[in-house]
């Protein structure tokens, strides 16, 4: 599956509301190294817990606040995943 694929399957957990598939596509190391698609997750991931209290529990439980914090680290080069990143920790 190439990266086109997993960004759409990723926008498929949005919009579905599956919070613990994004976080399962952000954290599988299969995807640790591909930079648009770490950048996808972040961006569902933020979309996902701003303003929804349910899942930003569900992704507090299920690491997702390590999970973008090590996107982050792993991709410090790259503009996109932390602007992306960062989203997850603006207050909402």
């Amino acid at each position: 599956m190439g990266s086109e694929d997993v960004e759409r399957e990723v926008r498929r957990c949005e919009d579905s509301g599956d919070v613990r598939g994004v976080i399962v596509v952000l954290t599988l190391s299969r995807h640790r190294d591909d930079v648009d698609v770490q950048a996808e997750c972040l961006r569902v991931l933020a979309n996902m817990c701003s303003g929804n209290d349910e899942n930003r529990r569900v992704a507090g439980r299920r690491g997702a606040i390590q999970a973008a914090v090590d996107a982050m680290t792993r991709h410090g080069g790259n503009e996109n995943v932390q602007k992306k990143g960062y989203g997850n920790f603006v207050a909402s």
